[in-house]
């Protein structure tokens, strides 16, 4: 009823300035203006913003805003809107294509206000300056998993914005920059304008049932799936060849492994609506809007796309397909500062993993330590495994540290990359190089494992100002299986995130598996 009252009083006003006849005069002593700006005033004196359900603050800023302006009117000219009035509410009325929901933007105008001309002017300008805000800062109080009450952007920043409103060209570009000043968001913030603004979005779903249980079924939803998507189906083609090529596409345009197979992920995302994945696009860029100002220089993980990012002065140096933690294990997002590389590590097993994998292993093979290199401790003196009865020992009375020696078979590699959190995770090698080739890459214990760590250490040293380390001596540390911690000399900022939609290097919106589900949670902020 909110949304049906603001658009009804919008689409009002918009009629009603079209419709009145139009002066010829831009004279500032116009008495249309005159009169504007005492009914601007008027209703701000008499409380109209409060009543309509905005707060003191709010109304305090808007009068103060209007005050050093004479109370002259910003989207009135001529008895008509302007034309970046027009703009303005056009994409205030499709407020995904800037990036937030169309319920931050509702307002219920009380009947008493309903049909004065100066509630349009008033409501847009708070409307606008409030957006302003959520792009800026985020509407979502993460730490509290609630809506933030809705604030106005500085009275400067909207001065400027204003300013530069009449001139702007690229209107995608121009919302973009409000947001966070990083690359990842002006990026989804231009694309999401691109294939949201004046698009219908569609809240149908298809559910594509087994191929196992009914060929024919799964066949024809799949293709009413691709065609709701938007993937055309051609009819030039025997059916069989064109549903493989869609199909192949749709996987490519989803970091899936193009193989034509509506597998269990294939059929996860083409079994969403289209209006589902709008709602995961906003919350990526919401997600982004919570990010703290990024250094120049920084690691980036994002744990959905299995990717991790070397930035370097702004500029992105090296990326690597990452493995991230099962869904049992699962991968936390976190902020840390990378501060030394190890070559050759020892690793010292995990409670959880010593006290049920280890004790089970063991249990089943007593040269389970000597074939994976692992030494027992206990208070720190090292324990001969043979001379322990490991009947007595369950998971909740595990008494041992277990640590595996360094080496190739060693579960961290040849190289690790250090950084302080409370999860005892880190980026490191891997002996089992197979899961680098597979789409979906979850399947660590939580630890991110980076496919050519030692082209990434090189490259970090490299960059790295008053290092003695020199890259290429890394080789040779490797080489010579020497065990030995570098320090940076200037350590990196690290992020690990969990962003589901993301651009590809073709400047496409990339929907990706929520393999954890963590979407979910946020998703009702954006009915």
């Amino acid at each position: 009823m909110n949304a049906l009252k603001t658009v009804i009083y919008f689409t009002f006003c918009l009629i009603l300035f079209a419709c009145t006849e139009k002066t010829t005069t831009n004279n500032a002593h116009n008495p249309r203006r005159k009169s504007l700006a005492d009914k601007i005033e008027n209703a701000l004196t008499a409380g109209c913003l409060v009543e309509i359900g905005y707060s003191n603050a709010v109304q305090d800023s808007i009068v103060k805003f209007y005050r050093d302006r004479s109370f002259e009117p910003v989207w009135l000219s001529h008895d008509s809107l302007t034309k970046s009035a027009k703009k303005i509410y056009a994409l205030l009325n499709n407020s995904p294509a800037i990036g937030l929901p169309s319920s931050r933007i509702q307002v219920t105008i009380p009947k008493k206000w309903r049909k004065k001309e100066v509630v349009f002017e008033l409501v847009q300008s708070v409307q606008f300056a409030h957006v302003l805000m959520d792009l800026k800062t985020g509407f979502i109080d993460e730490s509290k998993m609630k809506i933030k009450p809705k604030t106005v952007v500085a009275l400067n920043q909207l001065k400027e914005a204003l300013t530069e409103m009449d001139t702007v060209q690229q209107w995608n570009q121009w919302f973009a920059h409000f947001g966070p000043a990083n690359n990842d968001y002006f990026q989804l913030a231009t694309v999401t304008y691109r294939d949201y603004y004046q698009q219908q979005v569609s809240d149908n779903s298809v559910a594509i049932p087994s191929l196992k249980i009914d060929s024919i079924e799964h066949t024809n939803k799949t293709i009413e799936a691709l065609e709701l998507d938007s993937y055309t189906i051609d009819t030039t083609k025997e059916l069989s060849l064109a549903l493989l090529d869609a199909l192949k596409q749709f996987q490519m345009d989803h970091a899936l492994s193009a193989d034509g197979v509506n597998g269990k992920y294939t059929t996860e995302l083409l079994s969403e609506s289209p209006l589902h994945q709008q709602k995961r696009t906003l919350l990526a860029l919401e997600k982004l809007r919570w990010r703290s100002p990024n250094s120049p220089t920084y690691l980036r993980v994002n744990i959905p796309s299995y990717q991790l990012d070397y930035v370097f002065n702004d500029t992105l140096r090296s990326t690597h397909k990452v493995v991230v933690g099962k869904n049992e294990t699962q991968t936390p997002t976190l902020r840390s500062v990378l501060s030394s590389i190890i070559t050759l590590p020892f690793w010292t097993e995990p409670y959880s993993i010593a006290s049920t994998e280890f004790l089970a292993g063991i249990k089943r093979n007593p040269a389970y330590a000597d074939k994976n290199r692992l030494k027992l401790f206990r208070n720190g003196k090292e324990v001969n495994p043979n001379a322990v009865n490991w009947k007595k020992y369950a998971k909740n009375n595990f008494p041992f540290t277990v640590r595996q020696e360094p080496g190739i078979h060693n579960a961290l590699g040849l190289v690790k990359f250090e950084f302080a959190n409370n999860f005892s995770v880190y980026i490191h090698d891997t002996p089992s190089k197979g899961f680098f080739k597979k789409d979906i890459r979850a399947f660590s214990h939580g630890c991110m494992r980076c496919e050519q760590p030692d082209s990434l250490a090189r490259i970090v040293l490299r960059n790295d100002a008053g290092q003695k380390t020199i890259p290429d001596s890394l080789i040779a540390i490797i080489a010579r299986s020497e065990h030995r911690r570098i320090n940076l000399r200037q350590p990196i900022p690290v992020l690990i995130e969990y962003i589901t939609v993301t651009v590809s290097a073709t400047n496409k919106r990339v929907v990706h598996v929520d393999i954890y589900k963590r979407d979910e949670e946020f998703l009702h902020f954006f009915n």
